[in-house]
């Protein structure tokens, strides 16, 4: 495939705010990054198809992409008590309720939280009725 300046631009400005939501949906920055990767990957193999404003697809991709990798790590991973490695700064280390926050973020099922990460954190409006 050919490079394409549009989509080295798209990915650039929009990564942070991609990392973000990666980060709130799977609270863990590693996965977060791994999650971006697969993201801007699988939209760069579409981007000559995506017309218009590419967030939305970007998004869906990005919850997506989520979803189905949750669902392979549970199958591979066992859940322990303590976890293996201390998770790195965040962006949301400013807020005194961030804990609570994530907390609560966690205990919601994956669409659900996908939805609220979206709606809340990404300032997404909902798609019309159909």
């Amino acid at each position: 495939m050919r490079e394409s300046p549009e989509f080295t631009r798209y990915a650039a400005e929009r990564s942070p705010r991609l990392y973000r939501t990666a980060y709130l949906l799977c609270r863990n920055s590693a996965q977060a990054e791994d999650l971006l990767q697969i993201t801007l990957v699988k939209a760069w193999r579409a981007w000559r198809r995506i017309e218009g404003d590419p967030d939305a697809c970007v998004y869906r991709i990005l919850v997506n992409a989520h979803v189905s990798s949750t669902r392979k790590l549970w199958r591979r991973e066992v859940p322990t008590d303590s976890p293996p490695e201390l998770p790195g700064e965040d962006e949301l280390r400013h807020l005194d309720t961030r804990a609570a926050l994530l907390d609560s973020l966690g205990r919601l099922p994956k669409v659900q939280r996908a939805v609220i990460v979206l709606r809340f954190f990404e300032e997404r409006t909902t798609p019309p009725p159909t």
